[in-house]
């Protein structure tokens, strides 16, 4: 798989993909975005800010237990404005749900068990550029 320069299989590509995915939602979980903002858009870190920020405000933590990637598969890859964006569909399994951050009550979702989530991802790396850092700039569940 030749990625703009960057030669890496495609196991290899699909294994850093769902490491940063898994990486995304822990940041979530703690509150703490500075871990994964080398690999998101300005706009998806804003979205995340955001919701975040909602989160705190009402003192609530989101939560992932067990969190799980079953299978990932590339979608689409093509070259825009000499960008290789690249569609990834990720098959993930985890518990998704809120709670209060004093109380430890769940507020809504679901602790016990975990749930099948279709998750589509846009990545994009600049072609110009002699690196292989990948960006987020969606994050889609379906």
């Amino acid at each position: 798989m030749n990625l703009c320069q960057e030669k890496i299989t495609e196991s290899e590509f699909k294994a850093k993909i769902d490491s940063m995915f898994i990486m995304l939602y822990i940041s979530i979980m703690i509150d703490n975005l500075k871990r994964v903002s080398n690999f998101l858009s300005d706009s998806l870190m804003n979205r995340y800010e955001k919701f975040l920020s909602e989160l705190n405000k009402n003192n609530e933590r989101q939560m992932y237990d067990l969190l799980n990637v079953e299978s990932t598969k590339i979608e689409n890859t093509e070259i825009v404005d000499n960008k290789f964006v690249v569609k990834v569909k990720l098959l993930t399994k985890y518990m998704d749900y809120v709670e209060d951050k004093m109380t430890k009550k769940i507020l809504r979702g679901n602790n016990k068990e975990q749930i099948k989530k279709t998750i589509l991802l846009t990545l994009e790396k600049d072609c110009d550029e002699n690196n292989t850092d990948w960006i987020f700039t969606d994050v889609e569940t379906v």
